[in-house]
């Protein structure tokens, strides 16, 4: 039994606070709230939470404000084995708005959230921001394993202090556009497309950190185009933020659902919009950055000759460490199975040669459609193994499943035959067990591939 994240709310009173973190509770997270004049004395439990929610009192007094920065500094001073990230949460004050741009703009804070703030989003928050930790976490790990081998690792990288050149795309005949224009950075570009269909070339062909979205008078046609968004690999974690007006709340109860980022409804003031973009900027930054330092690590001596995946000694070695936090911190841990059930037809109507291209390119099919923090490695002749750290096992059903509609979907195509060739992709998963090693996780998994 994994222990829920531990989500520690900080404000000017924990009695007043108490109403959020009882929220977040329902929601499934461990969460208790604390006077902010007690934060030097945190306890041994408070000291180990996964996120700090700094909640800025509605009075948005400047002095009140610039004590909430000071804490954020405090805290991100802390030397912690899992450094936790700091959501600012505030009012639409003069006072809350100006500490929301400095904090954002410096990274004294991982996100900014100004009010009225409803539990989805911040809940939404929350969750991307423990992806993210999971990934890094998971990437100090990787290359830790791969230095085993005698491989120089890459340097790990932080999150980036200033953003530069943000990249952003704003969809829809937007009337905001020039004041979003002008809350921007000088150096940053705004792109403006008119409807989906444009947007979505544009996104084919650019790299953009955050997406735009003023829904107007067509939230489910956004929502449409978010859950597109969402099912594609390298678009899977980009940033979508919904412009919308209060009257469309009620409307919008399924967007973080559906992938949205978040939710900024007018009026919206400018300081608003640049702590938000600037913040979900510099979060997506750090998630790329990451995700090279995650392909720079993969080397010939960890990796499957055929498939260039990991290969099955790095994928044990691994596992020993990912296990041991997992046990240490009572996180979940799941590993999908996955076996291409069909490869003897292959290989008999084919040969082996053709046999080994298709595992090739199921091999090249699984590693798109997982996470940065996934790891995918081939286990066996036709068989593939994915670790996926800090995931349940509804959340790693979800994944498999994907995977799975995805590939048996796909039609494998060799220049030398003239018809495709279908994969009929096998899976099952297990989750982490009290005294399992890595290959007793992975053979209660692959015992099920059905």
């Amino acid at each position: 039994m994994t222990k829920p994240a531990r989500i520690l709310v900080i404000g000017e009173s924990s009695e007043r606070d108490a109403r959020l973190a009882g929220r977040l509770r329902s929601f499934g997270f461990d969460s208790t709230a604390l006077d902010l004049e007690n934060v030097q004395n945190l306890s041994p439990h408070d000291h180990d939470a996964d996120i700090m929610v700094l909640k800025m009192a509605a009075s948005g007094k400047a002095d009140n404000a610039e004590r909430f920065l000071r804490v954020a500094r405090e805290l991100k001073a802390l030397e912690r084995h899992h450094p936790a990230p700091i959501i600012l949460v505030g009012e639409q004050t003069e006072a809350h708005r100006q500490s929301a741009c400095t904090a954002a703009e410096s990274g004294d804070v991982d996100d900014v959230i100004l009010g009225p703030a409803g539990e989805d989003q911040i809940c939404g928050r929350i969750n991307s921001l423990m992806r993210l930790s999971t990934m890094r976490d998971e990437l100090n790990r990787r290359l830790a394993t791969t230095s085993e081998y005698g491989v120089d690792a890459p340097y790990y990288v932080a999150p980036p202090k200033q953003i530069r050149n943000a990249q952003i795309l704003i969809v829809g005949p937007s009337i905001y556009y020039s004041e979003i224009e002008s809350t921007l950075p000088r150096d940053a570009s705004l792109t403006g497309a008119l409807n989906y269909s444009i947007a979505m070339d544009y996104l084919a062909d650019q790299n953009f950190d955050t997406v735009l979205v003023d829904i107007a008078d067509e939230p489910e046609e956004a929502m449409n185009f978010t859950r597109t968004l969402r099912q594609n690999s390298r678009l899977y974690n980009l940033p979508v933020v919904f412009f919308a007006n209060a009257k469309q709340g009620q409307s919008l109860e399924q967007a973080y659902a559906n992938g949205v980022t978040d939710i900024l409804y007018s009026p919206f003031s400018q300081a608003q919009i640049n702590a938000r973009l600037m913040s979900l900027v510099r979060e997506s930054r750090f998630r790329d950055a990451m995700k090279h330092i995650y392909a720079k690590a993969r080397h010939l001596a960890t990796s499957d000759a055929l498939t260039g995946l990991y290969s099955r000694g790095f994928l044990i070695s691994h596992m020993q460490s990912v296990i041991r936090d997992a046990v240490k911190y009572d996180h979940a841990l799941t590993v999908i199975a996955l076996n291409v059930g069909n490869i003897k037809e292959i290989n008999s109507q084919y040969g082996y040669i053709v046999g080994d291209r298709i595992l090739r390119q199921v091999g090249e099919a699984i590693g798109l459609l997982t996470r940065g923090e996934d790891l995918a490695a081939r286990y066996s002749g036709s068989g593939f193994v994915v670790l996926l750290p800090d995931t349940p096992v509804e959340a790693a059903n979800v994944a498999m499943r994907r995977i799975r509609a995805i590939v048996n979907c796909t039609d494998f195509s060799l220049k030398e035959l003239s018809d495709p060739v279908e994969v009929y992709l096998e899976c099952a998963m297990a989750e982490l067990g009290v005294d399992d090693s890595p290959e007793s996780l992975i053979n209660r998994a692959r015992a099920n591939c059905v």
